[in-house]
């Protein structure tokens, strides 16, 4: 990490700190999905291109398309652990299970 600059490092911040948001986000459902992961990922791109594009010796289309990559990757786990672990919550199992339950005589 010897040749990140400082900008390269806020950005970088920028970055984590949008995934971990979303992700919240997301999760309790603050947002639509669709809304939340358009901007996730525009500002996840965002900030990898900018620390790719902030270091000193990487080819600028490098970091642009890996900068790309990256963010898109990232953000892509993110809403996809989210969206899973949302509908995995043992509220919505307990619902899940009650109405695949077997009717009773007594229900």
């Amino acid at each position: 990490m010897d040749n990140l600059t400082s900008l390269g490092v806020i950005f970088l911040v920028i970055f984590f700190a949008s995934l971990v948001g979303f992700y919240i986000v997301i999760r309790r459902q603050l947002m639509p999905l669709r809304d939340a992961g358009g901007l996730a990922m525009v500002i996840n791109v965002g900030s990898a291109v900018a620390v790719g594009l902030s270091s000193d010796n990487v080819d600028g289309t490098l970091a642009i398309i890996g900068g790309m990559a990256i963010g898109a990757l990232f953000t892509g786990a993110m809403i996809i652990m989210a969206t899973f672990f949302q509908n995995n919550q043992p509220e919505n199992l307990a619902a899940y299970d009650a109405a695949r339950s077997p009717k009773t005589k007594d229900q």
